[in-house]
């Protein structure tokens, strides 16, 4: 029985590539950035002009008495100041480049750099890592598979099939080992291409012992009227859906992208409920917010006449941006998920 650590990753994890000045929405643009004590360490000690910039841009500090890394709460994290208007990065060139790697190499970075758009679950000893919709080259990448989902580990800078727990073999970890078989099933019901999709999801429904039923878009789309945005242009996202609320998603289900957006939302928002134990409100959560793309994407197709696969990236980023990456508004779907279902 295997106990030391893997790491997993989707299969087209390896083909992910920054695409640096080419991106249309720059993650060193309006996000908060916030310096990791390692790096700090590090960057106390960066010679010459870049290090005192460094040292002059980065608000708050480790050594306050203040900060307490086991609360967050007692003292301010060190951040990057963002400048101007459009909270840039202070060390993103006017041609949109990182000047740390320019000057330091990649290996400067500090970690929310190195590690975006990847986040991490933690099932057992397994490290889950995969890339966010909120990087639009992320986005094209998840979007454009042509293949059933699929998983594999990392050893190294080599990759392997996952290999995942039969019913028969003994855990150490029953949970997890109760989880990643809940999970396989659900992927194995999504790839089952035999089947229409609104099916798959009526199958993913009867494992988690809820009957099959229609999304409301008019509920959902008042509902996303209520939570908070970042960005006028999801206002206009929103004023379109609700404009379109009878509008037919089945058909656009129909498609890979569909299949790819829902296995990347049950990779993700699934593996939370080993702490929260909300196993079946967070698959209707990932089924909820793929129908919602898929009825975005239709009103687009209406208003328009056509739907561009790059506007389809577009939309689930700008979805992942606005409703992924808030925290609050996640628990506010979950909460209201298990009023209604459950």
């Amino acid at each position: 029985m295997e106990s030391e650590n893997r790491i997993i990753v989707p299969s087209y994890y390896k083909d992910f590539h920054c695409i640096a000045d080419q991106c249309r929405h720059s993650c060193c643009v309006g996000w908060e950035i916030d310096v990791d004590e390692a790096s700090y360490a590090r960057y106390q000690k960066v010679p010459g002009a870049v290090g005192d910039k460094l040292r002059r841009v980065i608000s708050g500090s480790y050594d306050d008495a203040s900060f307490e890394a086991d609360d967050a709460s007692s003292g301010e994290t060190p951040h990057f100041e963002l400048l101007g208007k459009e909270e840039r990065c202070p060390f993103l060139t006017e041609r949109n480049l990182c000047e740390l790697i320019l000057t330091l190499g990649e290996d400067s970075l500090c970690q929310i750099c190195r590690d975006h758009p990847r986040f991490r679950n933690f099932v057992g000893n397994r490290e889950e890592i995969g890339l966010g919709l909120c990087c639009e080259e992320a986005s094209r990448l998840i979007l454009s598979q042509t293949e059933p989902f699929r998983l594999i580990e990392k050893c190294d800078e080599s990759y392997s099939p996952d290999a995942l727990p039969s019913q028969k073999q003994p855990s150490s970890d029953p949970e997890s080992h109760d989880f990643l078989l809940f999970r396989s099933r659900l992927f194995d019901i999504l790839s089952d291409r035999e089947l229409s999709f609104t099916d798959r999801i009526d199958s993913m429904y009867e494992v988690i012992g809820i009957p099959a039923s229609s999304i409301e878009i008019a509920r959902w789309s008042a509902f996303l009227e209520e939570l908070e945005r970042l960005d006028s242009s999801w206002e206009e996202e929103i004023s379109l859906l609700s404009g379109n609320t009878d509008i037919d998603y089945v058909d656009a289900l129909g498609s890979t992208v569909s299949e790819n957006l829902l296995a990347y939302f049950l990779y993700r928002h699934l593996a939370p409920a080993m702490d929260d134990g909300l196993w079946g409100p967070r698959v209707v959560l990932s089924v909820l917010f793929t129908i919602l793309l898929a009825a975005l994407g239709e009103a687009h197709r209406l208003k328009d006449g056509a739907l561009s696969f790059e506007t389809q990236v577009e939309l689930a980023r700008m979805f992942s941006s606005e409703i992924e990456y808030s925290d609050e508004n996640v628990g506010r779907f979950l909460e209201e998920i298990v009023r209604l279902y459950f």
